[in-house]
């Protein structure tokens, strides 16, 4: 990425273009909304390959018919605490907020709440929605299936996605959000790391057969986190937020950046709210939370260093980006940069 290429724009900028693209493609303001702020969430945190940079490959699906400007949503349910979706070729965060909003409503009545989602497609990051469910009080657990880009420990074939998986819960002043892939590194990042003809590194990915990228320099598919505790993690995602809605195998699946753009990904979703107060005092439970984060981060650390929580990176990208805005690329977004004049900045 070089320089001139690259200048910062403070959210409300990034947020007007992206929703009038939008917008003038046919989706509803409401939807349009839900993908803007997904996207802006990602970005905002630093989670760049997940953020406005996945806009032009959204457009480009909703243009070419892998994903519907207007999706007819289908929900039933047929438990009560049971709702299934079926997203119809919908872009992932539209699927992914119907569902959670569906989800949070269900659980207030219920105690708790399952929304599976089918035939939806990439959503983000998961802890759009986790995040979202604890600002309203509730904790949750978020899970997606995705298109195969990760080998078994010891093999190397591509037979799961990253399959990330978020958890949330309010605490009395700082909710708790753990977002992470299933993967040591995601597609996106070895992506950035290609196009900026940087190394691999050890561990994240391994050629065609077996040999560790760093090594080879060719990527053929990524590595589980934590080897083969990684490995059960991309099953377990896998089997929850895809078999249980009908969605085919992570191997099966289109992938997310390669043509063509009409053929749909059938990605599918869990999300399971739990209403505090279906289980114990909301405010014992904050206050639960709030100590004990508290405690493990102000704990004895090796010297040097510093303890940090799921979370705390992302909130110090948020807090840097609020003040200085967040570094976008000619290349994602070029309606920016027709409408602002190109300043060079170190990224």
């Amino acid at each position: 990425m070089q320089q001139t290429d690259t200048k910062r724009f403070q959210k409300d900028e990034i947020e007007d273009i992206l929703r009038t693209e939008l917008l003038e493609l046919g989706m509803s303001k409401a939807h349009a909304n839900y993908v803007v702020d997904g996207l802006l969430f990602a970005s905002m945190r630093g989670i760049d390959t997940h953020g406005v940079t996945l806009f032009k490959t959204y457009v480009r699906g909703l243009k070419e018919g892998r994903n519907k400007v207007r999706p007819a949503i289908k929900k039933e349910q047929l438990f009560p605490g049971v709702v299934n979706l079926d997203a119809d070729g919908a872009l992932g965060m539209v699927a992914g907020m119907e569902a959670i909003q569906t989800a949070i409503a269900i659980a207030e009545t219920q105690g708790i709440a399952v929304a599976s989602v089918k035939n939806s497609d990439h959503f983000g990051v998961a802890s759009y929605y986790s995040s979202y469910a604890a600002e309203k009080g509730f904790a949750c657990l978020t899970m997606s299936n995705a298109d195969a880009l990760v080998a078994p420990f010891n093999g190397c074939e591509k037979l799961f996605g990253t399959n990330p998986m978020s958890f949330s819960a309010p605490g009395q002043h700082e909710n708790f959000n753990f977002d992470m892939a299933t993967s040591q590194i995601s597609y996106s990042k070895v992506r950035e790391l290609k196009s900026r003809n940087q190394p691999i590194p050890s561990g994240c990915a391994v050629d065609e057969h077996g040999i560790d990228s760093s090594i080879s320099g060719n990527v053929h598919a990524l590595q589980p986190v934590g080897g083969y505790k990684g490995q059960g993690l991309c099953m377990m995602i896998s089997m929850l937020a895809g078999f249980l809605n009908d969605s085919p195998p992570d191997y099966e699946m289109a992938h997310l950046f390669t043509p063509p753009f009409s053929e749909q990904h059938e990605v599918g979703h869990v999300f399971l709210v739990f209403n505090i107060k279906a289980f114990t005092n909301p405010e014992s439970y904050k206050t639960k939370v709030e100590t004990f984060t508290s405690y493990i981060r102000n704990s004895p650390s090796k010297k040097g260093e510093k303890i940090l929580l799921p979370g705390d990176i992302e909130n110090a990208h948020f807090l840097d980006r609020t003040q200085y805005g967040i570094p976008v690329n000619i290349q994602d977004l070029p309606s920016l940069f027709e409408k602002n004049e190109l300043i060079e900045i170190s990224v």
